[in-house]
């Protein structure tokens, strides 16, 4: 009997942070107010050619946003959400489904840290860190 597999991801998210801002964190565990995040989406295609089937980026980007941590929004962060065409954007409304997600289930003020084990690894064996 076959394993069952789980369903394979649809899309590929590649995040830019500032280098001060991540040197903020592993320093202090937490990033500065008004760090951006810059966030690219990609459909994934699938390369057998091996005999296996890794996953890798397609060649269009489908998707941009841009998270600010803002500690004065109700959200305690700002999206803007870009497509592939536009060049300007107006941040989400307050509440947003971007912002309820990352609010529910966010590991690091409400980023998603915890998908980068080598960032959690570095924030845990900070000095003071528990």
């Amino acid at each position: 009997m076959k394993a069952e597999q789980p369903a394979e991801p649809q899309q590929l998210r590649v995040v830019h942070v500032d280098p001060a801002a991540y040197d903020h964190l592993v320093k202090t565990g937490a990033f500065p107010d008004g760090t951006r995040f810059a966030v690219a989406f990609y459909s994934l295609k699938t390369d057998a050619s091996d005999g296996g089937a890794p996953l890798y980026a397609g060649d269009k980007e489908t998707f941009f946003a841009l998270e600010v941590l803002d500690t004065k929004h109700p959200d305690g962060r700002r999206f803007y959400a870009f497509t592939p065409t536009q060049t300007t954007a107006t941040a989400l409304p307050a509440g947003n489904s971007c912002a309820a997600c990352h609010n529910a289930h966010g590991s690091v003020q409400g980023t998603f840290a915890h998908d980068y084990p080598l960032v959690m690894r570095l924030i845990q064996q900070r000095p003071g860190s528990r």
